[in-house]
């Protein structure tokens, strides 16, 4: 068969099935779960009232209760087949539920006036055989069929279908990241807090604050947050680090430091009396004091 026929007899078994469909049928739900739930909450939408379920498990009975349809025995699936007019699948396990000798049988069993078995498979792991399709009586409709009768989407709403699903990945992994530095976060707040604290308990008790006693009070507090950062500038400097302080600063606070003259990133150490012993080479002690 050509690939054009083979189109041609798949769009005329997909219009005969919407025909089909488009009636009151006898429907068969093969599976409980949630797509279970909203196929039979999409047939009574299409005006269908004979819904029955069918389980491999003992669950037919449970969800059948939920939704106000019939419960099928779990060896009644053959009979089911063989009075349906439709039989939508959507258990997704992995195994056919539905294959070949199965269908067979029911096709069988129905009477030749009876319009074609109708086959919905929706599980993306296939709940209906790939041989069943070929058998005469029956349309077998899968994901495939569905998707090659869904309106054709542009390039255009391709990219931006991408766009989007990217942009939220990025923001979900943003988000992640950035609660893995609530912990600095909230060391950061207790910090402050705490020498917030401190001052707050040199106040006055009465609760009487002048202008004086505010100021100075926000002054020591200023110092308190700034001696910490200050003994560090310090030491980045006397290390050779001064640049790595100026963009860590500008990193944590903002703040922007220009120099004219910046200071390269190592700067060499002065040797110390240390540094020369270390190295066993320790001069004589008056030539360390001596005027150069």
């Amino acid at each position: 068969m050509s690939a054009g026929s083979s189109r041609l007899e798949r769009r005329g078994r997909t219009a005969g099935a919407r025909r089909h469909l488009g009636r009151r049928a006898r429907a068969v739900v093969v599976g409980t779960g949630a797509y279970a739930g909203a196929t039979v909450a999409a047939l009574r939408k299409r005006s269908c009232a004979d819904i029955s379920v069918w389980s491999s498990s003992d669950r037919a009975e449970e969800f059948a209760a939920k939704n106000a349809v019939v419960p099928l025995a779990a060896d009644g699936l053959v009979a089911a087949l063989a009075t349906a007019d439709l039989v939508i699948c959507c258990r997704g396990t992995g195994t056919p539920v539905i294959d070949v000798e199965t269908a067979s049988e029911a096709l069988a069993m129905r009477s030749p006036a009876r319009t074609p078995l109708v086959l919905v498979d929706l599980a993306l792991r296939r709940d209906v055989a790939a041989g069943v399709a070929d058998l005469p009586g029956l349309v077998l409709l899968d994901l495939n069929t569905v998707r090659s009768h869904a309106p054709a989407a542009t390039d255009g709403q391709v990219h931006r279908a991408q766009e989007i699903l990217a942009k939220e990945v990025e923001e979900f992994f943003g988000r992640r990241a950035e609660r893995a530095m609530d912990d600095v976060v909230v060391a950061m707040r207790e910090h402050v807090g705490g020498a917030l604290e401190a001052e707050l308990a040199r106040l006055p008790m009465s609760g009487v604050v002048d202008a004086g006693q505010a100021t100075q009070a926000l002054r020591r507090l200023a110092a308190k947050l700034l001696h910490d950062p200050t003994v560090a500038a310090r030491a980045a400097g006397r290390e050779g680090r001064s640049q790595q302080f100026i963009e860590a600063l500008a990193l944590v606070t903002g703040v922007q430091v220009q120099r004219e003259d910046p200071l390269p990133r190592d700067r060499p150490r002065r040797a110390t009396a240390h540094d020369t012993c270390a190295a066993g080479t320790m001069p004589d002690a008056r030539a360390l004091v001596s005027p150069s």
